[in-house]
């Protein structure tokens, strides 16, 4: 009997454990919103979708050293606006940098242009809660 008291503790403890960092990477979370506009005309062609997609977490990845961004299962969201740029918004998290570094990093696009997928983009706008 001692001997599964034993099993059951050690059981519970490395389940506790391991818990802990599943937790920390939540924390690194961050939602940003952008204005995007082509830096050539966009087709009936374009997959927007893997033009976003691929727009933030390759120049995140980049950016940030060549870290592993997890971009949220939803994937971007996006509208165009009527003067020809988008708004984008994702949710994702790098596995090194804090929510308020990788903020720093996609805020600090403004002005850049960047490649997506097929295309680049100039970043317009962009802010991270």
């Amino acid at each position: 009997m001692l001997f599964n008291f034993a099993a059951v503790l050690v059981a519970a403890t490395s389940i506790a454990a391991s818990a802990v960092p599943f937790r920390r990477q939540a924390s690194n979370e961050v939602t940003c919103s952008l204005v995007v506009g082509p830096e050539t005309p966009v087709t009936t062609c374009t997959n927007l979708a893997a033009e976003f997609n691929l727009l933030i977490a390759r120049n995140l990845g980049t950016d940030a050293g060549g870290g592993v961004v997890n971009i949220d299962n939803g994937g971007a969201m996006f509208l165009p606006n009527a003067n020809g740029t988008f708004s984008v918004q994702e949710t994702f998290s790098d596995s090194v940098l804090t929510a308020a570094q990788t903020a720093a990093i996609i805020e600090g696009w403004v002005g850049e242009v960047k490649g997506g997928s097929t295309m680049d983009w100039i970043v317009e706008a962009a802010s991270c809660t």
